[in-house]
């Protein structure tokens, strides 16, 4: 009996051993950084050519679909990796000369998501940050919904689309721009979408013109089409039946730029306010209106 006890404990110790010699391999892969798993990896071409070779600190590889970059500081290492066919990324930083892990944490397009986690230069975990406190309508949530309600594949990488998210007022929101076609020279045109964070309504549906900025005359492109703007003839009119003029009034509708009010700053749906009245009246308007 005494020996069948023996042997039992002696299983279960040997067991436990195991147990403890696997956890600590899974943990050295996650927390130690090795750049012999990178031995195989070629050059990216697309930042590393022969007459343009990657930076021995600033390396580029490429396995596959798989993407790796390597910084190397003066006291870090910092790894980015990615698929290209997935807008997903995840980022390490390790302490240079122990090699154990200072951070880990992931993106979805250029927004930090879910669990950031910090790690003293032993490897001992300090902090962790919950990126995806504000927005209980997670990511998962937000590829559903704009896959069934819009018919858009937020993981299709090739679309090229924007997706951000930010807090106005304590209100959560995601922002998806869809390209759609050059609207004029020094313009894109995009299919714009603003989702609420925490509840998942479609806030805003519309499309939205803004400047080509890799263009780099594009802010004197831009002061051109609004100078044309202005001299053209637009929804806003003189007041008064024809023949019988009125001097036009801040705040009251017209349809001809030629009798806007002198210090008219903003329209509006079809009226016209000053600075400070534009200031206050936007005030009144939902927050998501704010945004545009």
């Amino acid at each position: 009996m005494k020996n069948i006890i023996l042997i039992s404990f002696l299983v279960l110790l040997n067991s436990c051993k195991a147990q403890e010699i696997n956890n600590n391999v899974n943990n050295s892969k996650m927390k130690y950084y090795n750049e012999e798993q990178y031995q195989d990896w070629e050059f990216d071409p697309m930042y590393c050519t022969p007459q343009f070779p990657c930076d021995k600190k600033n390396k580029f590889l490429m396995k596959g679909n798989k993407r790796v970059r390597i910084i190397d500081f003066n006291d870090n290492i910092k790894i980015e990796k990615a698929d290209i066919t997935n807008p997903k990324k995840k980022f390490y930083m390790y302490d240079k000369r122990t090699k154990n892990l200072l951070l880990a944490g992931q993106t979805f397009y250029s927004m930090e998501i879910g669990k950031w986690n910090y790690y003293d230069k032993l490897g001992k975990s300090i902090k962790e940050l919950d990126m995806d406190e504000s927005f209980p309508f997670s990511i998962e949530n937000l590829i559903k919904k704009l896959k069934t309600e819009y018919n858009i594949d937020l993981l299709d990488v090739s679309k090229k689309i924007i997706v951000s998210r930010g807090e106005v007022n304590n209100q959560s929101y995601y922002e998806i721009l869809i390209p759609i076609i050059p609207a004029i020279q020094g313009e894109y045109e995009f299919k714009k979408y603003n989702i609420d964070g925490k509840t998942g309504e479609t806030l805003l549906d519309t499309i939205s013109i803004v400047p080509d900025k890799t263009n780099p005359n594009w802010k004197q492109e831009n002061e051109k089409k609004n100078n044309r703007q202005n001299k053209s003839v637009s929804f806003l009119a003189e007041p008064g039946e024809k023949g019988d003029y009125q001097k036009p009034e801040l705040g009251v509708a017209y349809t001809s730029t030629s009798h806007l009010p002198k210090d008219t700053y903003q329209i509006y749906e079809g009226r016209a306010y000053t600075k400070a009245e534009w200031q206050e009246f936007r005030k009144s308007l939902p927050w998501w209106q704010r945004l545009i």
